[in-house]
């Protein structure tokens, strides 16, 4: 889940009574699968690039399979490094983008995710007369295979493009000017990996002026939801059949939100058996939404 920019623990909607909970509305950002279709959030990711010894592999495809990884970290780890990084050499017939490839680099490398940049396959590198700048097309091959997903199956997103290689005197030169522009291709490729972002309101159950209520409500609404939920716990402990119903239905929340969908239930499940709340069957929905299409 995304930090609020906006923090509101927000005003009660309904106060039902002096014994009765009130309703707190609860607006925030959540995570949402790419464009692609892929949500890689959760889950460890390994950059694999193919290297066929030449300059190009060694310094173009690292570069590229760099800015590939730093998207991703930036998307799903909050900038912190978090993409594992990895190189297999090139082998004559080998067949990149096969599902057993993919799978047994999950095995070797114990992430759930794995992303292998093929060696990009470049066009004629031709030297403008008048500018004296080289042209370099390339094509580059991106296999990815989610262990995670129900869908079991290895996509491949080929894009093409060209740089400028600068104006050295020869071919060679081409690679110590690479660095910028194939960081950039990476990094924009994995623009199609990026979450989206979608607001969404929830709604909390508080018995304002209560100190443990309070507690937790402030928790929530600063996004420390262990905490939160550690206090509804307590709250839970109770045979006063709403409070207990408003402590569980609220955990359930929690869980949504930590997306820990199968918990969220569990506990949705124990508030309706005491008393159904006006919003269970609007956040049930939800889980179950979010459950089926992770």
């Amino acid at each position: 889940m995304k930090r609020l920019k906006f923090i509101s623990a927000v005003s009660a909607l309904a106060l039902l009574g002096a014994c009765s909970p009130e309703i707190y509305e609860f607006p925030v950002q959540m995570r949402t699968p790419s464009d692609s279709g892929y949500d890689f959030s959760g889950k460890t990711i390994s950059v694999v690039y193919v290297d066929k010894g030449l300059p190009s592999d060694s310094t173009f495809t690292k570069n590229v399979a760099d800015g590939f990884a730093l998207k991703l970290e930036e998307d799903y780890f909050n900038g912190e490094q978090g993409v594992n990084f990895y190189t297999i050499p090139y082998s004559e017939g080998a067949k990149y983008s096969d599902r057993d490839t993919l799978v047994n680099l999950v095995m070797d490398t114990g992430d759930d995710v794995i992303v292998l940049l093929e060696s990009p396959r470049f066009g004629s590198i031709i030297k403008d007369q008048n500018s004296g700048v080289w042209n370099v097309p390339f094509q580059v091959s991106f296999n990815i295979y989610d262990s995670m997903s129900k869908l079991d199956t290895v996509k491949t997103y080929v894009g093409k493009s060209d740089f400028s290689g600068g104006t050295g005197k020869d071919v060679v030169s081409i690679w110590e000017n690479s660095k910028e522009p194939a960081v950039n291709v990476g990094y924009l490729a994995a623009n199609k990996f990026s979450p989206n972002w979608q607001e969404e309101v929830q709604y909390l159950y508080s018995y304002s002026g209560e100190y443990k209520w309070d507690e937790a409500l402030e928790a929530a609404s600063m996004f420390k939801w262990d905490e939160a939920m550690a206090k509804w716990i307590e709250l839970a402990d109770t045979n006063k059949i709403l409070r207990r119903a408003c402590a569980t239905f609220n955990l359930a929340v929690g869980c949504y939100f930590l997306q820990e969908y199968d918990l969220a239930l569990e506990w949705l499940d124990q508030s309706d058996a005491d008393s159904k709340l006006q919003f269970s069957s609007q956040l049930r929905r939800k889980i179950i939404n979010r459950k089926t299409y992770r």
